[in-house]
């Protein structure tokens, strides 16, 4: 009788031991929300030296979330529109430039500058949560790019040149010689 209480004690003491170990050391799952949650860092422009760049995505796989999440990030260019267009807002009020196929070309360069992949760009913060879809629990996947504006710079300065008549006509501005001179 002493051998099966202490048969049966034993049993109860690993099944608490397992028990105990089980529950303490469970892997962080992100926490569940409603789909249409956010970040509070979203939208942010916290570093002057980069431009930010913002991208979601929903899916039921992790990891395919967190690469859409990127991709989509990449192709919002609506930050580097705006930084490009203020630049060469500012040299066009320079040089007093009123001419339409200037501006034309201007448009042009923007296009081009903030639709190219930049390779340098580094990833920035990214947070990955559970929400309740119509087709069960996916992941959203929140992620942040930045990208250097020493990079944009260059790509901007390298496009203006290529635009002769662009070119000829910014290169009164100081702000586009401070621009070039800054690139090189």
């Amino acid at each position: 009788m002493l051998r099966f209480q202490s048969f049966l004690l034993l049993i109860l003491v690993c099944v608490l031991l397992i028990f105990a170990g089980c529950s303490g050391n469970k892997s962080k799952l992100p926490e569940k929300a409603d789909i249409s949650a956010s970040v509070q860092w979203w939208g942010s422009q916290s570093d002057d030296g980069y431009v930010y760049l913002y991208g979601e995505a929903v899916d039921k796989s992790e990891s395919i979330s967190k690469e859409n999440a990127k991709a989509n990030a990449l192709s919002a260019t609506q930050y580097i529109e705006a930084y490009i267009t203020s630049i060469l807002s500012n040299i066009e009020m320079e040089a007093s430039i009123k001419d339409t196929k200037i501006l034309e070309s201007s448009q042009k360069v923007i296009k081009l500058v903030s639709n190219i992949l930049f390779s340098q760009a580094v990833s920035g913060k990214s947070e990955t949560i559970m929400v309740s879809t119509v087709d069960g629990e996916s992941y959203k996947t929140f992620m942040q790019v930045k990208i250097p504006k020493m990079i944009i710079d260059k790509n901007l300065v390298y496009q203006i040149r290529n635009d002769e008549n662009l070119y000829n006509r910014f290169i009164e501005s100081g702000t586009f010689n401070a621009l070039d001179e800054r690139v090189d």
